[in-house]
């Protein structure tokens, strides 16, 4: 039961981002276990399409993911730089003193 609460909780958040409608159903479906053979079934597509909807919500995710590593990467970089920057200007200020 916790692997669908996962799941769902996943699917909700991903369906927020730049899935299709249809996209977020099949998604829905996996959160709840299905496979894909049961989920073309309840939305009346084939078990192929089912996998090609499957792979654009993966690749959806990859890029979101990579996008969020990124933007943590940038701002580590940039709370480093200013560290560096004030530790700079401290030790600076301490020399000309």
């Amino acid at each position: 039961m916790l692997i669908q609460e996962i799941g769902l909780k996943l699917a909700e958040s991903m369906s927020r981002s730049e899935l299709s409608k249809r996209e977020t159903q099949v998604l829905h479906y996996l959160a709840l276990g299905r496979s894909n053979k049961e989920i073309g079934r309840a939305l009346h597509i084939s078990e192929g399409t089912v996998k090609h909807h499957v792979k654009s919500i993966l690749y959806a995710y990859r890029r979101d993911r990579n996008h969020r590593c990124l933007c943590r990467h940038d701002l580590r970089n940039l709370d480093r730089d200013s560290a560096e920057q004030t530790a700079v200007a401290g030790f600076a200020a301490k020399s000309a003193a």
